[in-house]
């Protein structure tokens, strides 16, 4: 059997959260159906957007194409992605239709109230989680509109740094009036196959920015053995946050190349790509208050407002949003005063300290390893959840469950950690006496390898410090593009978080709830616990 090449990777990044992504009825915003509607970034989401190019400059992931779509939330999120990371500003960049947003029809521009009071919540749902069917078309006026506007035509833009813009147009194609999420599915699936899969196959990496059901499109392509039109809806997709596909190519015994396919695990949504964060990431994803606020909403138009009618035309609230200032209320920075957060690129032996010393002893911890296995708990933890850590050492954390957890919401969670992610939920679990507590928990990835790869190239620098006097200019540039192709080869090869850390809010006892019977209690399969004899044996 031959062995896998690795090829190129395919890096995805959902554009940075708009005005239409926002409830926030003190500043008059609603989430609305945005599809095709160019509604701009928030000022947080311009923040997001930054901290995503930061994470790819902190991983050292340099790509050698960029795919937008043509709506300016996807184009300007990228523009952000550029001013922190300056050494994209020479790829080229491709803009096409084909990655804009799922077309939403006559459901854009209204609340998800709105919708629903208009057409039937049921139905207005159904045409959301469905994969086939598609809301009513976009009435003739509003698409006729749509179509006088760039990111209203079936039109790709390609920009080669130093080169004039070359504006393709599909010709015998028409803008859609609807889309269900098949559709959109389709309609990605030719720009996969002849801009981006040929890229990958010759070892490229190519980063796509784009909106939550164009990525969702996409994956569903390359993870198509092992993710189903059911499961493909449920895929989490977060705004400004990069999610990585590595591929490998198997040869045919003919030793021809056969198709590209993804590497990795499957999560169990049938997804092989993982998120990748840094510290500045996971805070914007769990603490909505660290980030900027805007004050958009005083100057939207009454279209905008939870209470108001639907907007009947999608011309009037487009012009109205584009012409929209964005103002900050706040600094653009976040407070980086908190330790648990800083773990996110620390060695374990680094996270245990924290977890046993200091304001880290203080919080209830528990540490597993990238597959979910338990390989350290605090006093603090052990006091709450009464376990020792002999007992639970190389279990996952599924003997705290118990008949009145939410299989949903721990589904969720294990989605949500196996692809990578940050995760903040409330759950009930159950103590070693049996008895039912409710608490919020936050978990955290942890990439260990980012650690030592400082600590290496520290060590490289100070070697070529050293050797300075010896080196000509060249052999500096060879020993950089060196560096550069290790810490690539790194990355390939540990995409994976190295741990995981969760908190658990100290919380009381439950006594509402029925405690853990007997046999329940005997079911959780734990490891015997070490005596103090057993350790001196």
């Amino acid at each position: 059997m031959r062995t896998p090449k690795s090829l190129g990777r395919v890096i995805f990044i959902r554009h940075g959260e708009s005005i239409w992504n926002v409830t926030d009825p003190s500043r008059g915003l609603v989430t609305r159906f945005t599809g095709w509607a160019d509604v701009p970034l928030t000022a947080r989401g311009r923040y997001q957007a930054a901290a995503a190019g930061r994470c790819l400059k902190t991983f050292n992931i340099k790509p050698d194409a960029i795919f937008t779509s043509l709506l300016s939330r996807s184009k300007d999120t990228y523009k952000e992605i550029l001013n922190v990371y300056p050494a994209l500003q020479n790829v080229p960049l491709v803009s096409s239709w084909r990655l804009n947003e799922r077309h939403y029809g006559a459901l854009v521009g209204l609340s998800k109230d709105e919708a629903g009071r208009k057409l039937g919540a049921e139905r207005v749902m159904e045409w959301r989680r469905s994969w086939e069917q598609a809301p009513p078309p976009m009435d003739q006026e509003d698409l006729m509109d749509l179509s006088q506007v760039a990111w209203g035509k079936p039109i790709t833009e390609i920009t080669h740094p130093g080169k004039n813009q070359i504006v393709t147009v599909e010709k015998g194609i028409s803008v859609p009036r609807t889309e269900s999420l098949a559709d959109c599915f389709n309609r990605v699936l030719p720009l996969w196959k002849n801009g981006i899969a040929p890229r990958v196959a010759r070892g490229e990496t190519v980063l796509i920015v784009a909106h939550a059901n164009s990525i969702r499109s996409m994956v569903k392509h390359i993870d198509v053995d092992t993710m189903t039109v059911t499961s493909v809806r449920d895929v989490h997709i977060p705004s400004a946050t990069p999610l990585v596909y590595s591929f490998e190519a198997r040869e045919s015994l003919s030793g021809c190349a056969a198709s590209i396919k993804p590497m990795g695990d499957p999560t169990q949504l049938g997804m092989t790509g993982r998120y990748i964060a840094t510290k500045e990431i996971v805070r914007l994803a769990l603490e909505s208050h660290i980030c900027p606020a805007v004050t958009e909403a005083s100057r939207i138009s009454k279209t905008s407002s939870s209470s108001s009618p639907p907007s009947s035309s999608i011309r009037s609230t487009t012009k109205t949003v584009s012409s929209t200032h964005l103002e900050d209320t706040h600094s653009s920075h976040y407070d980086d005063s908190s330790s648990f957060y800083d773990l996110i690129d620390k060695g374990l032996t680094e996270i245990i300290e924290y977890a046993n010393t200091g304001q880290g002893q203080k919080d209830a911890l528990i540490i597993t390893d990238g597959r979910g296995y338990i390989v350290h708990s605090n006093q603090a933890w052990e006091n709450l959840c009464g376990f020792h850590i002999d007992e639970i050492r190389g279990k996952t954390n599924e003997f705290l469950q118990g008949p009145l957890t939410s299989p949903s919401i721990v589904s969720s969670l294990n989605q949500e950690v196996q692809s990578g992610l940050p995760v903040q939920t409330q759950l009930i679990n159950y103590r070693k006496s049996g008895v039912a507590f409710e608490n919020k928990i936050t978990i955290i990835p942890v990439y260990s390898w980012l650690s030592e790869e400082a600590e290496e190239n520290k060590k490289m620098n100070s070697n070529n410090t050293n050797q300075s006097n010896h080196c000509s200019s060249n052999d500096e540039d060879d020993e950089s593009e060196k560096n550069s192709l290790s810490q690539r080869d790194l990355f390939l090869k540990k995409p994976l978080p190295s741990h995981f850390v969760a908190k658990l809010d100290i919380t009381p006892d439950d006594h509402a709830l029925p405690p853990l019977t007997e046999e329940q209690m005997a079911k959780r399969g734990l490891n015997p616990r070490k005596t103090q004899d057993d350790v001196n044996a």
